[in-house]
């Protein structure tokens, strides 16, 4: 039976031990039987043709974190820039070639250990960390712009997402640590609005319009809010007693949510599912099994081609898999690749480049071309 772990212990029990240091045919695929746990025998699809991804030099490898790497992420803006962040406290940010990959800046958060950060839009980058409030921080002069109160208490930020540059509504919502998520611009981050729900937030993904937000509960249950009239217009449970652990939207309308037994369960025509108030329970979806413990990290590529899904719980627990399919790269990674335990994953814009931050304080930096 698997062990159930919180991705937050996970992260603070590997902080405090201090380890700080495609082809154009269509694909083939074959079947592999897996068990799963309720004891059916479900079929995995797997993908014949090779993934192709060639290591190059580490991302950071002329300043690696002295901690876990929380966040990795390429700019959509300059597709070069690809920032690092974790809880030594430092945001740096590299110009990617694959070779030498240089240092651009390095800025230290003296009393924010950092959990997630991201790039936004007009050159900033979004940063947070077990407090009540965010930085902008201003890529092109090296410094903070300005400080964020989030929530009007306590509540620690546990996480954000931020509508597409192409959206038609631009915001950004944070949610923290209980039932609460606040609306911002993402132009000026003033406060639109705060929305309450019923259950701790586990994650949230935006639709490619900007005017849904999705939100997943520690109820299991999939929440699509109408951010222009700010209310939840569709609620849809998962079947079973799994609980939501991660959750991303793509750019072919599917919905992929992962759980706290490994299994991450794709829907396709998404908008066409939660406009179907008549269908309350998620049976539709095609699952993957490839993990054994709490999926806590999902990204698409800009595409929607492919799907990376990661759980930091165990040790080199990354899968890639090929989209809207939902079929398995087999030989990928390899037993030789030195993933260690991995806490995040990103895709350049073009899918030129995928980087794997871990727990050693390494990003490692695949070329997909």
């Amino acid at each position: 039976m698997r062990k159930k772990v919180r991705n937050s212990e996970r992260i603070d029990e590997i902080y405090a031990s201090n380890w700080s240091k495609s082809s154009r045919e269509s694909p083939k695929f074959v079947e592999n039987a897996t068990n799963m746990s309720e004891g059916k025998d479900i079929k995995q699809k797997l993908v014949e043709e090779e993934f192709n991804a060639i290591r190059v030099a580490d991302a950071n490898l002329s300043a690696p974190c002295n901690s876990v790497v929380t966040s990795v992420d390429f700019s959509h803006e300059n597709v070069s820039l690809l920032l690092t962040a974790g809880f030594d406290r430092k945001l740096r940010i590299f110009d990617i070639d694959g070779k030498q990959n240089l240092l651009k800046s390095s800025t230290l958060f003296e009393d924010l250990p950092l959990r997630k950060v991201k790039f936004t839009s007009r050159g900033r980058v979004l940063l947070s960390g077990n407090a009540n409030f965010i930085f902008i921080y201003d890529v092109n002069k090296s410094s903070v712009t300005s400080r964020i109160d989030v929530f009007d208490t306590e509540i620690s930020v546990k996480g954000f997402a931020e509508s597409a540059n192409t959206s038609e509504v631009q915001t950004t919502s944070i949610y923290g640590i209980g039932r609460t998520l606040s609306v911002f611009s993402s132009q000026d981050y003033r406060k639109i609005a705060t929305l309450n729900v019923n259950e701790d937030i586990l994650g949230a993904s935006y639709s490619h319009s900007g005017r849904e937000l999705f939100l997943a509960g520690c109820d299991g249950k999939i929440c699509t809010w109408d951010l222009r009239k700010m209310r939840c217009m569709d609620k849809k449970s998962l079947v079973g007693s799994r609980k939501v652990s991660a959750l991303s939207y793509s750019a072919l309308d599917q919905l992929a949510i992962g759980d706290s037994d490994g299994v991450v369960t794709v829907f396709p025509r998404w908008k066409e599912l939660y406009n179907d108030s008549s269908q309350k329970e998620l049976v539709s979806g095609q699952k993957i099994m490839s993990l054994k413990s709490a999926v806590d990290c999902l990204n698409f590529n800009y595409s929607g081609s492919l799907l990376a899904l990661s759980s930091s719980v165990c040790k080199d627990s990354l899968r890639m898999t090929k989209q809207p399919s939902c079929s398995v790269y087999p030989k990928w990674p390899t037993s030789k690749t030195p993933l260690n335990f991995v806490f995040c994953t990103t895709f350049s814009r073009e899918s030129r480049y995928l980087a794997v931050g871990n727990a050693r304080g390494r990003v490692l930096l695949y070329s997909l071309i």
